[in-house]
């Protein structure tokens, strides 16, 4: 299998990752405005929607939970699919399993920390303290991010 030659050898380098990250979360910022523009006046603080109305606090969550889905959903399905969301694929990364095929529920755990910022950066965090290549649910999944380039024969 060519994509396990390429995982022993050839993991994703943290930039390139960031890129494809920051690609997809501009791609899914246009495609969820409608959905979040509804309740835009809304957003300025929950504390502030909910001493209003609770109906207003009850919108916001409800928009926030369904952008949360379509997100998890959005990587989790294309990368069980295809390996590659649309991001990693202009970055020529994939992600792998390291057992036979990578099941949705194996996408699925290793995308849960994306639905939030601080999830994903204290997932992030044993990519900078173990100085690996995988984030902690990662490892869990038993999947891997690596890179697609061809290595240059010098």
């Amino acid at each position: 299998m060519k994509a396990d030659k390429i995982m022993k050898t050839n993991p994703a380098s943290l930039w390139m990752r960031i890129s494809a990250y920051l690609i997809d979360i501009l791609l899914l910022a246009v495609v969820l405005y409608p959905i979040r523009s509804l309740n835009i006046d809304y957003y300025s603080s929950f504390l502030h929607a909910a001493s209003k109305s609770p109906l207003l606090a009850w919108n916001l969550f409800a928009i926030s939970m369904i952008t949360a889905l379509i997100i998890l959903f959005y990587f989790s399905l294309l990368e069980h699919k295809t390996g590659q969301t649309l991001g990693k694929l202009l970055m020529k990364i994939m992600v792998v399993s390291k057992n036979k095929r990578m099941t949705f529920g194996d996408a699925l755990l290793r995308n849960v920390s994306k639905i939030h910022l601080i999830f994903l950066l204290a997932d992030c965090l044993n990519i900078l303290i173990n100085r690996s290549n995988q984030r902690y649910l990662e490892k869990y999944s038993n999947t891997e991010v690596i890179s697609l380039w061809a290595k240059s024969k010098l």
